[in-house]
């Protein structure tokens, strides 16, 4: 068989290649998962030439075709990447729990320190009223505070 690797053939020329109607070509490509582009490698060639099999009604000594075997190993594989997929979600949603039980504390501390900086604030404020107050008192004068003489 001449490579049709570097050669561009349409459909109907593949079709002929492989001594099968157009629609035969399409419907095995699809389930062999070869993409139908122009440029072929010989073992697709190969692939879509081979005819399917049939199944044994009997139940024994039944022979799968080639390309159920391919798209059995497609469903594993989805199968395994959508566990994947299931498990990394649930890794994120714990996450995502932890983040919001820290947000949580971080708020939670946040309220905590306003209230202790508004209750610093008053007892400065009351403190700095005292110191007022006695400033305004103790206007005595130091002779005066020094011989006694008192007001």
């Amino acid at each position: 068989m001449e490579s049709s690797v570097n050669k561009k053939i349409t459909i109907s020329e593949l079709a002929k290649l492989v001594k099968v109607s157009k629609p035969t070509i399409y419907s095995r490509a699809k389930l062999l998962g070869i993409k139908l582009n122009g440029v072929y490698s010989d073992e697709e060639v190969e692939a879509l030439r081979q005819p399917r099999k049939k199944v044994n009604s009997k139940g024994n000594n039944r022979k799968v075709k080639p390309y159920l075997d391919s798209n059995f190993t497609l469903k594993k594989e989805n199968s395994e990447l959508e566990a994947e997929l299931r498990r990394e979600i649930n890794y994120l949603k714990k996450q995502l729990n932890v983040k919001d039980k820290q947000i949580t504390e971080v708020n939670k501390l946040a309220d905590q320190s306003q209230k202790l900086q508004a209750g610093l604030q008053r007892k400065l404020d009351s403190q700095n009223q005292e110191l007022l107050t006695l400033k305004v008192r103790d206007k005595t004068g130091l002779w005066a505070r020094l011989f006694g003489k008192k007001k």
